[in-house]
């Protein structure tokens, strides 16, 4: 979970404001649409005459229309919001997660660096630690799609591995040498 996620939820928060907004707009739709049908209703009632029964059985059955649309409208706005509130409820939680696994690295490298674990290889601590990041999966998909002829996808994934072992990789490595160049052993 990395900042990018975080700007995605306050996106999903946005969508969800939008939505909101478009029901209330809706609404007043609803309730503009209710006050005009009454007013025609009482001005037909005026004219009277045989036109009044057919503009009434019309306006009845623009009535169920806009009821039907109206019901589907809030059936669709309620299913996108329940969406996006999963949604943002999962990336929330997986930025919880991403915040906790970072907070345990970094203590267990700080007690490391205290010679908490004293008789362990910094190069197997290191080793673990970067092994989660590593793409083995992404790898693992790029080359089954490309053996399935699925070239443009296999490549694509390719490249996605191979970027994100060489940012572990440079990463890693940077780090090592500003501890180096501060003074410490690696």
């Amino acid at each position: 979970m990395g900042i990018g996620d975080i700007f995605k939820i306050k996106q999903f928060k946005e969508q969800i404001a939008s939505l909101e907004a478009e029901n209330q707009t809706l609404s007043q739709n609803n309730a503009d649409l209710q006050a005009a049908t009454t007013e025609l209703r009482g001005k037909l009632s005026e004219i009277g005459g045989f036109d009044y029964y057919k503009v009434k059985s019309m306006t009845e059955q623009m009535e169920k229309e806009y009821a039907v649309k109206q019901r589907d409208l809030s059936i669709e706005y309620d299913v996108k919001v329940d969406t996006l509130k999963k949604e943002y409820e999962r990336k929330q939680a997986e930025a919880e997660k991403g915040l906790r696994e970072q907070l345990v690295q970094a203590v267990a490298a700080y007690l490391l660096r205290r010679g908490a674990f004293l008789g362990m290889s910094l190069d197997v601590v290191i080793i673990s630690a970067i092994m989660p990041l590593v793409p083995g999966v992404t790898f693992t998909a790029a080359i089954r799609d490309t053996l399935n002829g699925d070239y443009s996808s296999g490549v694509a994934r390719m490249a996605e591995a191979v970027v994100v072992a060489l940012a572990v990789a440079s990463g890693v490595g940077l780090a090592i040498v500003a501890v180096r160049l501060a003074g410490g052993s690696v």
